[in-house]
């Protein structure tokens, strides 16, 4: 071969390798844009921002291959940035001016430091706290759609050893902006559905305000229908319901005269029909709340809760699947709490009492189905001290 031939033949060799190399970056690039296109799908399609930062951490370290991922989050009551790893972590905390991370938020700009250790802003709390031993960081502010910052996304030490480079930055920068838009989102849904709560707890408070010897009712009943409701194995959405509708389930009493309510000799029969209309007083008052579209049977639920299994209820006498499934769990709570509770015509029963009474009546006043549960959750919960913890729990306390 001459020495023509050998130069041609190498150049074809080189030329070969410079596609084979172009053609591995290009499915490179059509991947990162491939990921970013899912993130972004899911980042739309969740509010809960427990569920959202493992989602982006996941996706983020994967795409750019980074060994840790961090999305903090601005609290602007407390002046600090927190983060979680999944749902069931504890929050990690750091003040928002403290690190690369404070530096990235309070000049709301990217920095990309290749070693941490001769940077003088680097702060180890999150190594100590989280068991790395970072080398190389990016950060990127995260901000609303007037570009205050809200938060920084966080990218810790390349697996490959090597610093980040223009691609990983290119990506960082462009996942930060739609990020930056999911948790704004999730930061208004989760305010607006603290709004609609403590609105729904205030009209809970009002009917023990109406009745203060039945104080406590609504919630206890709240809390028993969501534990029978989880019992079932129901959807955390239609838990959620049926809880808020336990909340409300009597809301129609405060249309029943005081001298009713508060009667401790047995009630008339005219006085009976009057408090036998609470139910329907429910259903009118609450549905002139606009509730979202998987909340909008509220209304029914917590109106029916008086319908017996065996069509001998109240207010339409409906039986069996006619009445809706979360009607049925409340009725089972409603009467235990009553029967376990001081009122006006009767004093308490035990606990335990209280369930055989609501065992008898399986398949007659109520579905055996959810009795069946209802036993289940009372087996687990319902012994004097954990049903406290429950309540406790539940104020928050």
């Amino acid at each position: 071969m001459s020495r023509g031939q050998d130069k041609e033949s190498f150049a074809i060799t080189d030329s070969s390798k410079n596609l084979d190399e172009q053609f591995r970056e290009l499915q490179e690039e059509v991947h990162r844009y491939r990921k970013l296109l899912e993130i972004n799908a899911s980042l739309q399609s969740q509010m809960d921002i427990d569920q959202l930062l493992p989602l982006i951490i996941t996706s983020s370290s994967e795409t750019i291959g980074a060994e840790k991922c961090l999305v903090f989050i601005y609290d602007a009551d407390k002046g600090v940035l927190w983060t979680k790893l999944d749902e069931r972590s504890r929050p990690l905390v750091v003040p928002r001016n403290r690190g690369i991370i404070g530096w990235a938020f309070t000049h709301n700009e990217p920095i990309v430091v290749p070693d941490v250790h001769n940077d003088e802003r680097f702060d180890s709390t999150v190594d100590s706290k989280l068991g790395l031993r970072t080398k190389s960081i990016a950060a990127f502010p995260l901000t609303n759609r007037k570009g205050e910052p809200i938060g920084v996304l966080e990218a810790i030490n390349k697996l490959n050893g090597e610093s980040f480079d223009l691609k990983d930055i290119q990506f960082l920068a462009a996942v930060s902006v739609q990020i930056g838009i999911a948790i704004e989102n999730a930061m208004l849904y989760t305010e607006l559905l603290r709004t609609f709560e403590s609105f729904i707890d205030v009209m809970a408070f009002t009917i023990d305000a109406k009745h203060p010897v039945s104080r406590g009712h609504s919630r206890r009943v709240a809390i028993y229908s969501r534990g029978i409701a989880k019992e079932m194995g129901l959807p955390p959405k239609t838990v959620e319901k049926i809880y808020l509708a336990g909340l409300l389930h009597d809301y129609g009493k405060i249309s029943v005269p005081d001298e009713i309510l508060r009667k401790a000799g047995k009630l008339t029969e005219d006085e009976y029909e009057q408090v036998k209309r609470h139910p329907l007083m429910t259903y009118r008052i609450l549905s002139r709340i606009h509730f979202s579209r998987d909340m909008r049977d509220i209304p029914l639920i917590a109106a029916e809760h008086h319908e017996r299994w065996d069509g001998k209820g109240y207010p339409f006498g409906k039986k069996d699947d006619q009445i809706p499934l979360g009607a049925r769990i409340i009725a089972v709570a409603d009467v235990f709490d009553a029967l376990t509770s001081f009122r006006e015509y009767h004093t308490p029963l035990t606990f335990a009492e209280a369930k055989q009474e609501i065992i008898a009546q399986r398949g007659k006043m109520f579905d055996p189905r959810v009795v069946d549960a209802f036993v289940r959750y009372y087996d687990k919960e319902l012994d004097p001290y954990k049903i406290r913890q429950t309540i406790w729990r539940s104020q928050g306390k």
